[in-house]
Parts: structure tokens; sequence; C-alpha cells
């Protein structure tokens, strides 16, 4: 798979499981995303969405694991 082809993945599952959740967006959030796609590197743009992923899984308001 290309890099693109990922990135669309990665766009659309964020997508689903986002919409799956109740509440709203901050608007502050949108601003603070687009002035990270303005200011940050691609690398530093993907080590931000790694870190968001990992807090997503096991770290701030993670889903608890259970252990079977």
């Amino acid at each position: 798979m290309t890099k693109r082809e990922k990135l669309v993945i990665l766009t659309a599952l964020a997508s689903q499981m986002g919409c799956q959740l109740e509440g709203d967006c901050r608007a502050e959030i949108f601003a603070i995303a687009k002035k990270m796609t303005e200011k940050l590197s691609l690398s530093d743009q993907a080590g931000i969405m790694e870190a968001i992923i990992s807090q997503i899984r096991w770290g701030q308001n993670a889903e608890p694991v259970h252990h079977s």
C-alpha cells in the first residue's frame, strides 16, 4: 500500500469512529488542526497522529481493556 492509501484508510476509520461517539467537537480544535497542517512538517504531523492514536487506544479516554 502506498502512503496515500494508508492515510485514506486512517481517515475513513477515524471518521467512522468519531461518528459513533456522542457530543460535538469544540471549534477551537478545528482551528488548532488547521494551524497544525499549515505550520508543522509532514514528519511532525505523522508523529502527532501516532501519539493521538496511542492516546485513543491506551491513554486518556481509552476504552477499557477486557482480558479473557
